[in-house]
């Protein structure tokens, strides 16, 4: 695989995931990836702890497509985004 030029990791309002965006020399893609991080002992409420519960019971696996920007981090996506092309 080719070098890669760039790189930029976002981390969620919440800590528990982070976007990783790549951008290679030779290619037009930007590869955009989702690491979850685990709770980082932040408290739910009861229906997120649930709608957690049920995702566990019935896949196995804690949400890993669903990541949270605020403000700070949409900015910084933008900027990412911007400065990959």
């Amino acid at each position: 695989m080719t070098d890669i030029k760039k790189t930029k990791y976002i981390m969620c309002s919440c800590s528990s995931e982070t976007i990783v965006l790549e951008k290679y020399i030779n290619e037009r893609e930007v590869y955009l990836s989702l690491f979850s991080r685990g709770l980082n002992m932040k408290r739910y409420n009861w229906l997120d702890r649930i709608r957690h519960i049920w995702q566990i019971l019935t896949t196995g696996f804690p949400y890993t497509d669903e990541i949270v920007l605020g403000k700070k981090e949409i900015v910084e996506l933008k900027k990412a985004l911007n400065d990959l092309n």
